[in-house]
């Protein structure tokens, strides 16, 4: 799998070297640490289902799309150091 280099995210996800389209291939890495979701619920009035605390707190993972069948499947990338950014900004 190949995403855009980012210098904001910490490099270990990282494998190999930048191309000259400025992506990086990575690859999936086990979480070790785990991301308390509570901030979120309260700021936003709500409560997570308990699979986005799992999603969110299993891998470090970057962009993953694709087809299935006839639909368009997008996962939210799990990145470290930036990890829960885009996610609030899709809650706002």
């Amino acid at each position: 799998f190949k995403t855009p280099y980012s210098e904001e995210v910490a490099s270990f996800i990282y494998k190999g070297e930048m191309d000259d389209e400025k992506e990086i291939s990575w690859k999936p890495i086990e979480k070790n640490n785990k991301n308390d979701l509570t901030m979120i619920e309260e700021r936003f009035e709500i409560k997570l289902h308990t699979s986005i605390d799992d999603y969110f707190n299993s891998y470090w993972f970057a962009d993953l799309d694709g087809f299935i069948g006839n639909h368009y499947i997008r996962l939210e990338p799990v990145l470290p150091n930036i990890e829960l950014d885009s996610f609030e900004s899709n809650l706002e």
